[in-house]
C-alpha cells in the first residue's frame, strides 16, 4: 500500500527539536488519526535516513558516534535500510499518512543527487510526497544558531562578522527550496514562515500539525516540548571565556571543547543562566539580512506574493548600541552557575547515597544501610525522606528513642508531614503498649 509521506526538512532553529518531540511521544494518537511517526530512522529525529541520502561520508561524522551504534556507519546504514523496509511492509491499512522529521536534510543534503536520493528511497512507499520546511529571518536565525555554537565548543566573541561567511550558503533559501523542487516539483514543496504575524502569537508545533490536517493534546506535553532554552548574555559570556581557557590549557589534559567536561560546563551555565542573549544592533542586523535581499525577494515573489516582504522588517526590538558587560555582572553570573554546580554534585552524591542504601537494605546489612542514609542526611540535613527511613531502620533494631528523635526531627521542620505523623503514631502506640 503506498501512502502520502510528509517530509519535514527544517530548518534548523524553527523549533524542529519540539516539533520531534511531540510526534514521538504521541505515536498512539497519531495512529489513530491515520498518520505514522516511524522509529527505525530515530527515536524523535530521523537523522538516519538523511545520512542514508547523503553521498559524502564526511557528513557522517566520526565511526564512533553514538548514531552509529558501535558498529560503524556502513553497517548501520545497511542494518536502518532493512528496519525500515520491514517497518513500511507492516503498517497496517488504516495508515494513510506517513511523517518524516529531520532539519538535517536542509542542513546537509546541498546537492540535488543527495535529495533525488531521498526521493529514491521513500518513493517505493509513497503515492505522493510533499516536503514541508520553515524559513527564519536570516539575522534573528543566527541569533538563536550562536546558542548552539556555544553549546558545541565553537565559542567566539557573538560577532555577525566573523559568521558571515560561513553562514552565507545555508542562509540562501531560494538555493535551498530550488534543490527540492528541482527533485520533488513546485506542488509538492511547502515553505512556511517562522515568525508570529503582528500582534498575535506563534507555535510551530501548532502551526505544523494544522498544516499536517491533524489534533494532539499539547497540553499534555507541557516542559517536554521546551528544547534548547536560551542562555542570557551572561551565560555566553562565561562560555566564552571558558573555551578559550580550556584551548589554551589543552595540551596534557584528557578534555577539550568536545569532551564531556565541556558538556557539564555548557549544561551548568545554560541551567542557572537561561534568558535574552546576545542580540546585534538594529544596524548590524539589517546589514547581515540585506546580503539576502535577493534570494530572499525570489522567495517571495514565487511562494508569497501577497506580502510585502518574505520577512517582517520590523528591528525594534534590538539594540541601538552593542550590548557591553560589566565585570559586577559578569561575577554575579559566574557566582551563580558555580551554585548551581554545588547543588548538582551534592544532588549527584545523594543518589549514589540513596542507592547504596537500598542495596544495603536489599542485602540485609544494617550497619550499611545506616552508614548511607547519614551520608545523605550529612548532605542534606533536612531530606526528610532519609531521616524517616533512618527512625524505620531504628524502629527495626528496637532503637525506639533514636527513631523517636529522627520523627521529632522532621516534625519540627514540617508539622503536617503525614509519614513522620503516622509513625509518631505507631512509636506512641508502642510506649503505651510498653507502660
Amino acid at each position: 500500500m503506498r501512502r502520502e509521506f510528509i517530509v519535514h526538512i527544517g530548518t534548523s532553529k524553527t523549533g524542529s527539536t519540539s516539533i520531534q518531540r511531540v510526534l514521538s511521544r504521541q505515536r498512539e494518537a497519531l495512529a489513530a488519526q491515520g498518520v505514522h511517526y516511524p522509529a527505525s530512522p530515530g527515536a524523535e529525529s530521523h537523522v538516519l535516513l538523511v545520512m542514508a541520502a547523503a553521498h559524502a561520508r564526511h557528513l557522517y561524522g566520526s565511526d564512533d558516534r553514538p548514531i552509529w551504534q558501535g558498529i560503524g556507519p556502513d553497517a548501520r546504514l545497511a542494518r536502518f535500510r532493512e528496519e525500515f523496509a520491514a517497518e513500511m511492509a507492516t503498517l497496517p491499512r488504516s495508515i494513510d499518512r506517513v511523517i518524516i522529521s529531520a532539519e538535517q536534510f536542509s542542513l546537509l543534503l546541498r546537492d540535488p543527487r543527495s535529495v533525488q536520493s531521498v526521493r529514491d528511497l521513500l518513493a517505493p512507499y509513497a503515492h505522493h510526497i510533499r516536503v514541508v520546511v520553515y524559513l527564519r529571518r536570516q539575522d534573528r536565525h543566527f541569533v538563536s544558531l550562536y546558542n548552539e555554537l556555544l553549546r558545541a565548543g565553537n565559542a567566539p566573541a557573538p560577532s555577525l562578522l566573523e559568521m558571515q561567511v560561513r553562514a552565507q550558503y545555508n542562509y540562501n533559501y531560494a538555493a535551498l527550496l530550488n534543490r527540492w523542487v528541482r527533485v520533488f516539483g513546485r506542488r509538492w514543496v511547502e515553505p512556511r514562515l517562522f515568525e508570529a504575524p503582528a500582534g498575535q502569537r506563534f507555535d510551530v508545533v501548532e502551526d505544523f500539525l494544522g498544516a499536517c490536517g491533524l489534533t494532539l493534546d499539547l497540553e499534555a506535553e507541557g516542559a517536554a516540548r521546551a528544547a534548547n532554552p536560551a542562555i542570557s548574555h551572561e551565560g555566553q559570556q562565561i562560555l566564552v571565556a571558558l573555551a578559550a581557557c580550556i584551548r589554551a590549557r589543552a595540551a596534557g589534559h584528557h578534555w577539550n571543547v568536545q569532551s564531556p567536561v565541556w558538556r557539564v560546563l555548557t549544561a551548568s551555565v545554560a541551567n542557572a543562566l537561561t534568558g535574552p542573549g546576545w542580540r546585534p544592533t538594529q544596524a548590524e542586523a539589517q546589514a547581515f539580512l540585506a546580503r539576502y535581499d535577493t534570494p530572499n525577494e525570489s522567495v517571495r515573489r514565487r511562494w508569497f506574493p501577497e506580502r510585502a516582504s518574505l520577512f517582517r522588517l520590523d528591528f525594534s526590538d534590538l539594540p541601538e548600541t552593542r550590548m557591553v558587560l560589566d565585570d559586577r555582572a559578569l561575577l554575579q553570573a559566574a557566582l551563580a552557575v558555580i551554585l548551581d554546580m554545588g547543588a548538582a554534585v551534592a544532588q549527584r552524591q545523594d543518589a549514589v547515597a540513596a542507592d547504596m542504601a537500598r542495596l544495603a537494605e536489599l542485602v540485609g546489612d544494617y550497619e550499611g544501610q545506616r552508614v548511607a542514609l547519614a551520608r545523605r542526611l550529612l548532605l542534606d540535613p533536612g531530606n526528610a525522606e532519609a531521616r524517616l527511613q533512618l527512625a524505620e531502620l531504628h524502629l527495626e533494631e528496637g532503637e525506639v528513642d533514636a527513631a523517636r528523635y529522627c520523627v521529632e526531627a522532621v516534625l519540627r521542620a514540617a508539622p503536617a508531614h503525614e509519614e513522620a505523623r503516622a509513625l509518631q503514631a505507631r512509636l506512641g502506640a508502642l510506649a503505651e503498649g510498653d507502660a
